[in-house]
């Protein structure tokens, strides 16, 4: 994949799932998150995580949690 495929995937996922600071949304969307990213880094070696993160609008600080 290219960085225009992981920039219409985090187009999507904001879209879809917008930001909320309710606690199981946030475990929900840090997994989703999380598990693409180990994808995308299987299929890329360079894929930026925490860029793609920040593109997802998504912030594991805001949960208070580590990454899966």
């Amino acid at each position: 994949m290219t960085r225009k495929d992981y920039v219409a995937f985090a187009e999507v996922f904001s879209s879809i799932l917008p930001e909320s600071k309710n606690y199981s949304d946030g475990i929900i969307r840090r997994k989703i998150i999380n598990a693409l990213c180990k994808v995308f880094k299987s299929d890329n070696e360079r894929f930026d995580a925490e860029k793609f993160r920040k593109a997802c609008n998504f912030y594991t600080r805001d949960y208070n949690s580590s990454h899966d």
